[in-house]
């Protein structure tokens, strides 16, 4: 007989009159994985930051091994441990002084030889490929949430909650951690898993619930892994997202336009891009957007491409030439060179703009670098003459200024929402609404719409595969909501 680790039995939530979770039931058992598949604003991340501590509820009971549990006495006991989408590992430590920095503040201090010898052993008892010197700014996320998992498991978790593991990953990266989740169920370990994709779910789940307004609406057994309808289970209604009417945003002047998109995932993509307007094409499951930002890219630069069409209607060829359209990937370990200082790095890809006959004039070198720090308002960061060691709002900012030199008509964007630090969020809204208001257009790709919320003048939404609907973010939450 299998041992029940956690009991979830009527636990609701609300704030004022808004009913966020409603009479959730649930058990885990003991060496078990559960996934909780929900689209956004269902509840799963309130249901997270509950069992994690972070956030009250309403009502409702919280059993650990069959006894009636206070969550916040487990939590301090280490025995529910939470993983969030955005790392709690401190960037510039190694792992091994991430995994003991809880020691490290207490009144004793660990010997590093004692540390090392402890890091040493769990990672050859877990078999994991990780350097314990290596530093948490070298790893992939999937290695992160690793590397967050052991730290789980070595200070005694018994549940390990893993928040939103929503993102695009290599095969091979799957694989590496399946393969702590299955050695740590061996042990006893269980975990809570939720994300809206379901794909992801259906790699480590044994069980898999169905969240939709704050309501459990189906649960299955994940034994077959087989094909699952999520529209017709989250959402539960018989009406085509084409039967809602819907109020569109639309600017007067078309600046860009594609018909009929034909990739291995995407089928018959059709849309289009006005001037000033920022569009976010909204992956529901996260399928294609990788797909179709590769296709754009590729089609900007053909020459004799004849599915993209701009106001004056000439051929696209003159349109590339103009250096209209850009492709900004907010990945700043791929976008800023460390070696080179941090005027050179504002320069990159401009330096036909800045050079006459070859040679760069420094006269408009020295105006961008006083342009820059009154932009920034920092005037020590642009006499750096290398870039390592920058914060990721430094980063950001010498590549949000790049893209202003660039000056072009048309900029997509990859998952800007990824960048975690609130206050640099801030600045690439700011700045995003800013060359819009200039008559720049925008069109953002991504599968995390929340964070977006204030910048979307129209969300496309796209759903295995299918163009779903266009939408202000508003109706996009009534249509998650069943309305």
């Amino acid at each position: 007989m299998m041992e029940e680790i956690l009991r979830i039995k009527h636990l609701s939530k609300a704030y004022g009159s808004n009913a966020v979770l409603q009479d959730i039931n649930f058990n885990l058992y003991k060496g078990e994985v559960i996934g909780i598949m929900g689209l956004h604003n269902s509840g799963k991340t309130v249901l997270s930051h509950i069992l994690a501590d972070e956030e009250s509820f309403s009502n409702g009971s919280i059993y650990f091994k069959e006894e009636l549990s206070d969550v916040h006495i487990l939590n301090e006991a280490n025995k529910i441990c939470m993983i969030h989408k955005h790392s709690s590992l401190i960037e510039t430590l190694s792992v091994m002084e991430n995994i003991f920095v809880i020691r490290k503040r207490r009144k004793h201090l660990v010997h590093k030889k004692l540390m090392k010898s402890q890091m040493q052993y769990w990672m050859k008892e877990l078999n994991i490929n990780i350097s314990p010197s290596a530093k948490v700014m070298q790893l992939s996320k999937i290695e992160r949430y690793i590397i967050e998992i052991v730290k789980a498991y070595i200070f005694g978790a018994a549940v390990i909650l893993i928040d939103d593991l929503s993102f695009e990953n290599k095969p091979s990266e799957y694989q590496e951690l399946n393969h702590i989740i299955e050695t740590l169920t061996k042990r006893g370990v269980s975990f809570i898993i939720t994300s809206y994709q379901i794909k992801t779910l259906q790699l480590y789940s044994d069980r898999i619930y169905f969240l939709s307004n704050g309501l459990f609406v189906k649960s299955i057994h994940n034994e077959k892994r087989n094909q699952i309808d999520v529209e017709r289970i989250l959402l539960n209604n018989n009406a085509s997202i084409s039967k809602i009417k819907h109020t569109y945003y639309q600017p007067a002047e078309l600046l860009f336009s594609s018909e009929d998109i034909h990739t291995e995932f995407l089928k018959d993509f059709t849309f289009h891009i006005c001037k000033g307007e920022i569009v976010v094409i909204f992956d529901l499951f996260n399928d294609c957007n990788d797909e179709l930002w590769n296709f754009l890219q590729k089609q900007c630069s053909n020459k004799n491409c004849d599915k993209f069409l701009h106001e004056e209607k000439s051929e696209f060829s003159v349109f590339a030439k103009q250096r209209n359209s850009i492709f900004a990937d907010f990945d700043m370990g791929n976008s800023i060179l460390d070696y080179l200082s941090v005027s050179d790095n504002l320069c990159v890809g401009n330096y036909n703009r800045l050079s006459s006959l070859g040679l760069i004039k420094k006269r408009r070198i020295r105006y961008i670098e006083k342009d820059f720090s009154n932009w920034y308002g920092d005037d020590e960061l642009i006499t750096r003459s290398h870039c390592t060691n920058l914060s990721e709002k430094e980063k950001t900012a010498i590549y949000l200024y790049r893209l202003r030199l660039q000056a072009g008509k048309i900029i997509f964007c990859k998952n800007p929402e990824q960048i975690a630090d609130y206050v640099t969020f801030q600045l690439i809204e700011q700045e995003i609404r800013s060359m819009a208001n200039s008559g720049t257009s925008i069109c953002i790709f991504t599968s995390d719409i929340d964070r977006l919320r204030n910048l979307a003048d129209r969300i496309i939404l796209l759903s295995e595969g299918k163009l779903q609907g266009e939408f202000t973010y508003n109706q996009l939450t009534d249509y998650f909501k069943g309305n």
